[in-house]
């Protein structure tokens, strides 16, 4: 379509000024050309996938782990050990396990304390249950099983522990009122175990891991 001009003669043969629509279709068509010019500059500069990304497109860049792998978004760790969140369970055979008791000699009417002591020699953080669960206390003499803290318990609880490289925890003392106990006499009364400088041994366990000596005590 050839552009509008106002041909109104003047007397002097000049044609007037252009109309006002002939200028705006002008200036459109160079602001559409500089926007055209600026778009190319910036295909130039960050490429297809760069413009690309700004509207939403294409794909997500992968992210790296702390070993420098590549892992996409539902990338998860292999297992627990290398999980942020938490550490794995102890290895067990890291594991050692002390019996102890408050006195080597208790006089009549005392009751002996005991408490274990436990050591973590992994060469890593791990997670250990020192819970009444896991936990054990044995009283022997002769040969013979005096008491037994897992014969008549209630309501075992799970405690996990966070426990560092060589770390040692001493757990709560637990006292012995000196009766004999067996799963069959929870609910009826006790036989004393004997005194008069009666010599007993403590065991101690943790999880299955065994003291692997005995804590002596005598008894009057």
């Amino acid at each position: 379509m050839s552009e509008h001009t106002d041909q109104s003669d003047t007397g002097s043969g000049m044609p007037t000024r252009l109309s006002p629509k002939v200028y705006r279709r002008r200036r459109i068509a160079v602001v559409v050309g500089l926007l055209a010019a600026i778009a190319i500059i910036v295909m130039l500069v960050v490429g297809p996938q760069g413009v690309a990304g700004w509207f939403g497109g294409g794909e997500k860049p992968a992210q790296a782990d702390s070993q420098g792998t590549e892992q996409g978004d539902e990338a998860k760790p292999k297992d627990d050990k290398q999980s942020p969140k938490g550490a794995a369970s102890c290895d067990m055979k890291q594991v050692s396990v002390e019996a102890i008791t408050d006195q080597s000699s208790y006089d009549s009417g005392e009751s002996p304390q005991f408490s274990l002591r436990v050591t973590n020699h992994n060469d890593v953080p791990c997670d250990l249950d020192l819970g009444t669960k896991t936990m054990g206390f044995v009283v022997t003499s002769g040969g013979e099983t005096y008491w037994d803290s897992r014969h008549c318990q209630t309501n075992p609880e799970t405690t996990l522990v966070r426990m560092e490289p060589d770390q040692s925890l001493e757990t709560e003392a637990l006292p012995w009122n000196r009766t004999r106990s067996t799963p069959e006499t929870c609910d009826s009364e006790r036989p004393v175990a004997p005194g008069g400088g009666a010599s007993y041994h403590l065991t101690a366990e943790i999880a299955g891991v065994e003291s692997p000596e005995s804590a002596q005590f005598l008894m009057y």
